[in-house]
């Protein structure tokens, strides 16, 4: 959904007052007035910013009131209907401005982005491609084709779509990022490595597309790499509990049991309650032949959780393979007759 900006609002200074029978909501509106409108749809706009959505609606119909025919503001009210879940009360707003400026291409790009978040993909199509045809330098039409199709499985032409929407807006993080998801999906690992990295380009702190270019990378058989770009993205969050994870399963899976360790050691510092970490932990110790550690890490976590089946499984099974391993041999006490001679 796309908030509409107010490009006149600077030349009003210092603003009008707001009237104040609009204000008590007792008094209708005689007249348009579009510099009120603007004054109200500015403060809007600045609620937006903050965060404060409800009262953000509430200027912008009291703009709407004094310039029902300004179709910033009626976008700019089913942007915030959108924003607090009210897609169709958003669609209605967008279907009764189409009536009044059925050119105008952003009402058909936010009216197709309230039907893809009502999941109605399909019907998001046709408001989605007038947009293009009305506008056809519109990345944002294009982008939420994008997603519509994805939505849809119909990857390659959303593919496509996006690929238009970034040669439109080459340094849109989203649109990219969202590229290198569908070529992931596609099993295209050297597309997806291509627009990850270049996700990386534009926004060298983004974590999420170090851990998905890395896991692009391993099933391109580029495992050096992909633990290199694992951490990396350990680096820019040591304390990010999903990332010690992957990392830990990354290790885990390629063999790495002296590594994988120390980061289901971490995991468990990071968050003492995880049995998981405890239970993959003991299993990598077992693996290792330290049937000790792996007893011991099994019986920490069964203070957690005494009666978890799958713990006790494990320690019965880890119990019952160090007995083999380390048979207790009985010596035969000594009888009288056994003593020493005389």
């Amino acid at each position: 959904m796309v908030l509409a900006s107010a490009s006149l609002a600077a030349l009003y200074e210092p603003p009008a007052q707001p009237d104040a029978g609009l204000l008590k909501n007792d008094q209708p509106v005689s007249e348009r007035d579009p510099a009120r409108a603007l004054l109200y749809q500015g403060r809007g706009i600045q609620l937006v910013d903050n965060g404060k959505l409800e009262p953000a609606l509430d200027q912008f119909h009291r703009a709407a009131a004094y310039d029902p025919l300004n179709m910033n503001v009626v976008i700019n009210i089913a942007y915030v209907l959108d924003r607090l879940g009210r897609y169709q009360e958003a669609v209605d707003e967008l279907k009764a401005a189409e009536k009044i400026d059925p050119r105008n291409a952003m009402i058909y790009v936010n009216w197709g982005n309230s039907l893809i978040n009502l999941k109605k993909y399909d019907e998001a199509l046709e408001p989605l491609l007038k947009a293009v045809d009305l506008d056809p330098s519109n990345h944002l039409a294009y982008a939420d084709l994008g997603a519509a199709l994805n939505d849809l499985g119909r990857y390659r032409e959303a593919a496509a779509k996006l690929e238009k929407a970034i040669e439109l807006d080459p340094k849109n993080v989203v649109f990219v990022f969202n590229l290198a998801g569908i070529w992931a999906n596609l099993g295209d690992w050297d597309k997806a490595v291509q627009r990850y990295q270049q996700v990386i380009d534009l926004s060298p702190s983004n974590e999420l597309a170090y851990v998905k270019l890395a896991s692009a990378l391993d099933s391109l058989g580029r495992s050096q790499e992909a633990a290199g770009t694992y951490q990396k993205a350990l680096e820019l969050d040591p304390r990010n509990l999903g990332l010690v994870s992957i990392l830990a399963g990354f290790w885990s899976s390629h063999g790495q049991v002296d590594k994988a360790i120390p980061l289901y050691q971490r995991l468990i510092e990071l968050a003492p309650k995880d049995l998981s970490a405890y239970y993959n932990c003991a299993a990598l110790y077992e693996k290792q032949g330290n049937l000790d550690a792996a007893i011991d890490m099994i019986r920490a976590a069964m203070k957690i959780d005494p009666d978890n089946p799958m713990l006790r499984e494990l320690l019965s099974r880890l119990l019952a393979t160090r007995a083999r391993h380390n048979p207790v041999v009985n010596q035969p006490s000594l009888s009288p007759t056994q003593g020493a001679s005389h």
